[in-house]
């Protein structure tokens, strides 16, 4: 297969997505000099490069995607098995007009629309990522207290005091603080 026909079909999904080479590159999380070297015939499409574009853009066909054979996107009665790339859920959406994913009958309006869709569904799965990591980072926090102190606290007789407080720093310092 001429390297010529994958650019142009790289090419033919970037016109669709209304996309130039730097934000196809971006929404690839890929290069932009590895777009531009497929697109100027330089280089083939690698596995991972066509993996990633199928998981973007789940809607493609991946047999015109690889082979050419096929429409561009995939028909709306494709009973096929969910593959990796499906990730859409399978409910009707009244504000899209598709069924389980698939183009409705005026595809020029899809790609918009599915590139708005996935964005916002990026940027809410990013904000569940940190609001997880901050909620980890505070329970981590009070247990390492509970558990330090409770420790600490009763392994120390109540007649003991500390008599001398030692700090000591990465740089290989110390300072020595004075017991109350």
């Amino acid at each position: 297969m001429a390297a010529g026909a994958e650019s142009e079909r790289l090419l033919k999904v970037m016109e669709a997505e209304q996309l130039n080479a730097r934000q196809f590159s971006e929404e690839l999380g890929i290069q932009p000099g590895t777009v531009s070297n497929i697109l100027k015939g330089r280089n083939k499409p690698s596995l991972e490069v066509m993996q990633k574009l199928l998981k973007r853009f789940v809607l493609i066909s991946p047999d015109w995607l690889i082979s050419g054979k096929g429409p561009m996107y995939r028909p709306k009665n494709d009973s096929q098995e969910p593959t990796l790339f499906d990730l859409r859920p399978e409910t009707p959406s009244e504000s899209t007009g598709t069924v389980a994913g698939y183009p409705s009958e005026t595809p020029s309006e899809t790609p918009a629309l599915h590139r708005v869709q996935s964005k916002m569904e990026h940027a809410q799965s990013k904000t569940e990522q940190a609001q997880s990591k901050t909620e980890h980072a505070q329970f981590k926090t009070e247990r390492v207290q509970s558990e330090g102190s409770a420790s600490y606290a009763s392994q120390m007789p109540l007649s003991r005091r500390a008599t001398r407080v030692m700090v000591f720093y990465d740089d290989g310092t110390y300072d020595e603080l004075p017991a109350r």
